[in-house]
């Protein structure tokens, strides 16, 4: 009996013991999946991406102001933004029993305002013109105008000018693109006139986005690459690049980095149509394998 018993016990030991190796090595099995789970890449397709750059500036046209005939009370007829004929009753000017038409001066986009004159060194076919900064006082209607006075303001809609701060664009490039307006609409303006960090561009389409605008997104240039952000980019022997997954194996891809107005943007080869990004390369190291992997 007291050999069973000790067979008995000799066996529960055993198993005691075995249960430990067991849940010793499950554990590591969890932990091992625990760190590989949360490493995440992502298969990311490289295009040309367009880099953007936030600008000051103005908007520079030839306006024509509608004067008042008389002294009176001013009563809109037609709303601004709204594009008007030469000579078209734009609104009216009154004064106790006396009515007047105020009359459109030219063609153009109506603006309810009076603008403020500005004088520029600029080229020959912007101040041959009545060219004029986007700064300006609105006028309301009900508003009290003497005679004389700008009631009203006509933009001509074939073109005007955008003039650029503090920006410094490559001489081979004549075309700057703005894209910050409604429906994301693209707008291109052709490079007239160079200054000491200043462009002026002429711009032919979409004016009633632009006349009131101080600040631009512009792009001028472009990229092949993929977006990324801060916490991808990886430090190695001096050199910035990105940590990326090839063959199961993590490594390292040196690339220039561009940050712009909206996002990061690592510069990839044009020979590649995708690559494997490690989004996670805290947690990796050069070389290793990885098995399971998240997005």
């Amino acid at each position: 009996m007291k050999q069973l018993s000790g067979i008995k016990l000799l066996a529960n030991i055993s198993l005691f013991l075995l249960s430990i190796i067991l849940i010793i090595s499950a554990g590591s099995n969890i932990l091992a999946y625990s760190k590989t789970s949360h490493v995440k890449v992502e298969n990311i397709k490289v295009q040309t991406i367009w880099l953007k750059t936030r600008v000051e500036g103005f908007v520079l046209f030839d306006m024509k102001p509608a004067l008042s005939q008389m002294d009176g009370v001013l009563e809109p007829v037609i709303e601004e933004g709204v594009f008007v004929a030469k000579n078209e009753v734009i609104g009216r000017i009154k004064d106790k029993e006396t009515v007047v038409n105020l009359l459109s001066p030219g063609k153009g986009i109506l603006q309810w305002a009076r603008y403020k004159n500005y004088d520029f060194n600029l080229p020959a076919d912007l101040n041959n013109n009545s060219i004029n900064k986007n700064e300006f006082d609105a006028i309301y209607p009900g508003e009290f105008i003497h005679k004389g006075e700008v009631a009203a303001t006509i933009i001509p809609n074939e073109f005007a000018y955008l003039y650029l701060e503090n920006i410094n664009i490559p001489e081979n490039i004549n075309t700057l693109y703005f894209s910050q307006f409604q429906n994301n609409t693209l707008i291109k303006g052709n490079i007239v006139f160079r200054g000491d960090k200043f462009v002026a561009c002429k711009v032919y389409d979409y004016l009633e986005y632009i006349l009131n605008e101080n600040i631009f997104l512009v792009q001028y240039t472009n990229t092949n690459g993929i977006i990324i952000s801060d916490k991808d980019i990886v430090q190695k022997d001096g050199k910035t690049g990105i940590y990326v997954l090839s063959r199961g194996k993590v490594q390292f891809m040196e690339a220039h980095i561009y940050r712009d107005a909206e996002k990061v943007v690592a510069e990839i080869s044009d020979t590649l149509n995708a690559i494997t990004i490690v989004r996670t390369p805290r947690i990796v190291s050069e070389e290793e394998v990885i098995n399971e992997t998240r997005k």
